[in-house]
């Protein structure tokens, strides 16, 4: 079992641990153990039993300053002490109680350890020291004093053997040292080990085969401690996993002082290089519909990756894991890969649940709490999102009410997004967890690789209680959105002044550019196009004129509609046309259920005659002119589709003719249509007949006309 404590012995520098931008890192000498970390003059240890044995290859990344350094992942640089073979009071934390070094490998002793040994562990791991405890297949109990002292339930049974390079389970990305600098840890390869019992210290890693665990962590006071039951340090296993767990563990002993404040959120990754498969997990699964659509992120043109696309989505994952969103709808522990599968689904009347293009659909992190929380009653609800305008001191005020933001920020590949969680006081950086790349020292500064975006660069959420009624349409840029209240009030693109206006109460019009990719091994220009997020949070019921702006191509608007529960569906405008304009009806009764879409249109029932007379024939069919005009197409109309009558909803269609003629003089030829009298429900006292159809995209369409039934003399 592998303990790894990190204690510096009799030649610790007098210089405090905590006080340095250095990790101090020591351990049992190879007269204590037999996988020491270090030889006695401080140096990675070359084993006399050969180099498999040997702890060269952790030892050597851990001075390597890509890694730990002014310039590398975690900006600590690495300080090998000479090991000891016995750890006397105040060898590793003062009298003042300031650590004298930071981590300490324990590796696998025969020898019981001392009352003074297990007092000067104790408090130094409460202090803050790093410990990595390790056992070997036949040893450990040398170290349940210790853990006894700390309070923890852990002890060792039977040996289990499985061959050397075997693979532990996957362990949870939810540890300091499982997620951490260096990325997430998969699979850790092992060796012989006995089986860890305990019903403390958190559950790292099992052997599959086997089901019994072989690595367990617990954070105790203000430090932390690893045991395992496998020398999984040395070189014969030092490779992959195995290597970026205790890089991370070691990273955990860089403690550079500083003012900064500083939310705790989680950190999560898209991707890290060298992109395989491992950390983490899910940075080649397909991002989106990405194996069907032309993404701008997907740089390798086969598919778009999550490494490739998901820093948005990536994003939202940090901050609702933040606020206390654990679980998916269906149990399934929060991810970026979990929360890509719920995204990815499909409405009936299309359109991706949390997608439009590639590009994240915020509003959908509230409707994803909304209906977790339906069973997960304990989980917060997330509020529908905020955007604002990026500003230095507005950040720092989120931050410090407990409110992370995720920002637009441009780098080397583009637009990309990440949050801040932070801020120093003294220089005003901003501190962030960045989906695509190591967290230096556990996060890095926004401007060692980003500039923020300003305008609608902010999205901004927090717990809630409300309701989530919202109104939002997309479209793909070039074109844009104009969308006009019952008030007269606009959100939008203004053509007619070239303006971007938001006067709708609680409304925002933004445009996000699609992502860069990470990924990408030159430096790319950031995409100038993108998608248009036009949203209105807690409309009113009511009419809303929607006009499309489509400066080259017709693109699609996709319309989503949520009511107060969280519910949200979809309809999409495949085809808009900007010469006709769209009434979207919001109505809370429905608002989750269906989209309702309508086009303006107009008949002339009888036409060229001026006054509507209907005799009343049971043979004679009405003629009803459908009339074109610049903003309605007749030939979109489905005939097939078409009612008239009393209410409108009377199927009494005879035909359609096929030639279309300017009833009304105006230069627009229209469409004629003839309905059985007698299947019209219209009686003698009614003085308006209403047609209702499918025109286009599946909009509906109504319009009425005046009559006036006669019933000759003979007929009275």
């Amino acid at each position: 079992m592998c303990i790894y404590f990190i204690f510096s012995f009799f030649v610790v520098s007098p210089l405090l641990a905590q006080e340095s931008s250095t990790i101090k890192v020591t351990g049992y000498d190879f007269n204590r153990s037999s996988s020491a970390l270090l030889d006695f003059d401080g140096d990675p240890l070359v084993h006399p039993g050969g180099p498999n044995s040997s702890s060269t290859v952790l030892g050597n990344f851990l001075l390597n300053p890509s890694n730990f350094g002014q310039n590398g992942i975690v900006k600590c640089s690495v300080d090998l002490q000479n090991p000891t073979s016995y750890i006397e009071s105040g060898s590793l934390i003062n009298n003042s109680g300031n650590l004298l070094v930071d981590v300490f490998f324990a590796t696998d002793t025969i020898q019981d350890l001392s009352t003074e040994e297990i007092t000067e562990l104790t408090k130094f791991i409460n202090a803050g020291g790093i410990v990595y405890a390790h056992t070997v297949s036949i040893g450990g109990d040398q170290y349940v004093k210790l853990f006894e002292n700390l309070g923890l339930d852990i002890v060792f049974g039977e040996r289990q053997q499985e061959p050397t390079g075997s693979l532990s389970s996957d362990p949870d990305d939810t540890t300091p040292i499982t997620n951490g600098s260096f990325g997430i840890i998969g699979a850790l390869e092992h060796g012989p080990y006995r089986e860890i019992i305990s019903g403390d210290a958190k559950i790292i890693a099992y052997s599959p085969t086997l089901g019994t665990n072989l690595l367990v962590e617990s954070s105790i006071g203000n430090g932390y401690l690893a045991v395992a039951s496998s020398p999984l340090h040395v070189n014969i296993l030092a490779r992959n996993s195995n290597i970026r767990y205790f890089a991370n563990l070691v990273s955990l002993g860089c403690k550079e002082k500083s003012n900064s404040v500083v939310l705790d959120v989680p950190s999560f990754k898209q991707g890290l290089f060298p992109y395989d498969g491992e950390s983490p997990l899910w940075e080649n699964l397909i991002y989106d519909d990405g194996d069907n659509l032309d993404l701008w992120c997907d740089v390798n043109g086969d598919y778009a990756s999550m490494a490739e696309c998901a820093c948005a989505l990536t994003s939202a994952s940090m901050v609702m894991k933040y606020f206390g969103v654990e679980k998916s709808p269906g149990g399934q522990d929060l991810n970026p890969a979990i929360l890509n599968l719920y995204a990815e689904e499909v409405f009936p009347n299309g359109g991706f649940h949390g997608f439009v293009n590639g590009n994240f659909r915020w509003d959908y992190v509230g409707n994803f709490s909304a209906v977790a929380n339906d069973s997960f009653p304990t989980q917060p609800k997330i509020e529908q999102p905020v955007r604002e305008d990026f500003n230095v001191e507005r950040v720092k005020e989120l931050i410090d009410e407990g409110k992370p933001i995720i920002l637009k920020v441009l780098g080397k590949w583009g637009t990309h997004w990440i949050v801040v969680k932070g801020y120093d006081p003294d220089t005003n950086r901003l501190i962030i967890n960045d989906p695509a790349l190591p967290d230096s020292s556990g996060y890095s500064y926004l401007d060692e690789n980003y500039t923020p975006y300003g305008t609608g660069s902010m999205v901004i959420y927090e717990t809630t209680n409300s309701d989530y009624r919202y109104l939002q349409l997309a479209t793909l840029s070039p074109s844009q959105l104009l969308v006009i209240d019952g008030q007269g009030n606009k959100t939008g693109y203004d053509a007619g002044t070239g303006q971007m206006l938001t006067e709708i109460p609680n409304s925002s019009y933004a445009l996000d550019e699609y992502y860069g990719s990470p990924t990408s091994e030159s430096e790319v220009a950031a995409a100038s196009e993108g998608v248009y997020f036009l949203t209105i949070k807690l409309p009113e019921d009511g009419e809303f004129n929607l006009q499309t702006v489509n400066q080259e191509v017709s693109d699609p608007v996709y319309i989503y509609s949520s009511n107060v529960e969280g519910n949200v569906v979809s309809k999409t405008l495949t085809t808009p046309d900007e010469e006709e304009a769209y009434n979207v009806i919001y109505r809370q009764e429905n608002a989750g259920e269906s989209v309702n879409l309508n086009i303006d249109a107009s008949i002339d029932i009888v036409p060229f005659l001026k006054s509507n007379i209907i005799i009343p024939q049971h043979y004679i069919p009405i003629p009803v002119a459908i009339l074109a005009d610049e903003g309605f197409d007749v030939s979109k109309v489905n005939k097939d589709s078409l009612t008239f009558g009393k209410t409108g909803d009377e199927e009494s269609l005879l035909s359609c003719s096929k030639k279309l003629l300017d009833v009304n003089k105006d230069g627009n030829k229209d469409l004629i249509c003839y309905f059985w009298w007698s299947k019209t429900n219209i009686g003698v006292e009614d003085t308006l007949g209403i047609i209702k159809g499918v025109y286009g995209d599946d909009i509906a369409f109504e319009a009425s006309d005046t009559l006036h039934v006669f019933v000759p003399f003979w007929k009275r």
